[in-house]
């Protein structure tokens, strides 16, 4: 960008702020897969908040496994993480760029 600010050149320009200062590090580094890879960490990250949310009960405790319910409830859990780390939709939207899962 010849030091200008990303958002005068182009006008789809479409990260905030915040994330034009993480993604500085492409160039600094000499690394340009540095957001894409950033993106992914991010999206797997989300994949264990969605499991640890799924896990948590009522009093905001995670669940103590001691009958066959709690234990479907776990696989019911991981089922639906699964659902979210493998999905073709999610993974091809975070290693294109998209900051969606920061």
């Amino acid at each position: 960008m010849n030091g200008k600010s990303p958002y005068t050149a182009s006008s789809t320009y479409r990260y905030s702020p915040i994330y034009a200062m993480l993604l500085t590090l492409n160039i600094l580094l000499r690394f340009p897969e540095f957001g894409k890879i950033l993106f992914a960490i991010a999206d797997v990250l989300v994949g264990i908040e969605i499991f640890k949310l799924l896990e948590m009960n009522r009093n905001g405790k995670m669940t103590i496994l001691q009958d066959d319910k709690l234990r479907k409830s776990k696989q019911l859990s991981k089922t639906w993480t699964l659902i979210w780390m493998i999905n073709p939709m999610s993974i091809n939207i975070c290693t294109r760029g998209s900051a969606g899962s920061l």
